[in-house]
């Protein structure tokens, strides 16, 4: 059975797309039964073009431009999700995304990338192509350790940044600095 790593954002240097696209032969040469998927626009015909060059078209596939309320039925499909972002002070808001849907994750270590995963984010160093994929394959042979970090990714989305969670931290901040003054947020409220 295939293992599905996922991407979705813009397709720019940015974003790493060429640095994911060099790690890929790494990555099927320990993985054969590996697919990447790639969702995003501008520059797919680029990014493609990039693919066939570096004989890795058959494990690549681009999506293009597909609608946002379709986001969480491609990364149900997927075992890991990859940001190989390498602006190192923009923020990062698709990590958001994989950890609601409980997916472990592969990004380069930059502050952001730290502060949004903390230590259940899977590191690699900063523009190397070939540490993402010894990261990609680390994850992707481990296929039950793979499941406990999704699930504990997905635990943390929820606790610390659903609605419920961020308004539960607004709350005990207020209550910190004017203690017996009530806030107007309640948790009950929140689900409204």
């Amino acid at each position: 059975m295939n293992r599905l790593v996922i991407f979705v954002g813009l397709l720019s240097e940015h974003q790493g797309i060429d640095l994911l696209l060099e790690a890929i032969p790494l990555v099927v040469q320990e993985v054969s039964n590996v697919k990447f998927l790639v969702i995003g626009y501008p520059n797919e015909e680029s990014y493609r073009h990039k693919s066939r060059l570096l004989g890795v078209e058959r494990w690549t596939h681009f999506t293009g431009k597909i609608p946002y309320e379709d986001v969480p039925r491609y990364l149900a499909l997927a075992d890991v999700a990859v940001s190989p972002k390498i602006s190192t002070t923009e923020a990062n808001l698709k990590l958001f995304t994989y950890m609601a849907m409980g997916l472990p994750t592969v990004v380069f270590d930059s502050p952001v990338n730290r502060e949004i995963l903390g230590d259940l984010g899977l590191y690699a160093r900063m523009g190397d192509p070939g540490s993402l994929a010894e990261a990609l394959v680390t994850i992707l042979r481990d296929q039950e350790g793979a499941e406990c970090l999704g699930a504990r990714l997905r635990d943390k989305a929820v606790k610390e940044y659903s609605w419920l969670g961020v308004g539960e931290r607004l709350n005990a901040i207020y209550d910190s600095v004017a203690p017996g003054l009530q806030s107007n947020w309640s948790p009950e409220g929140a689900s409204a």
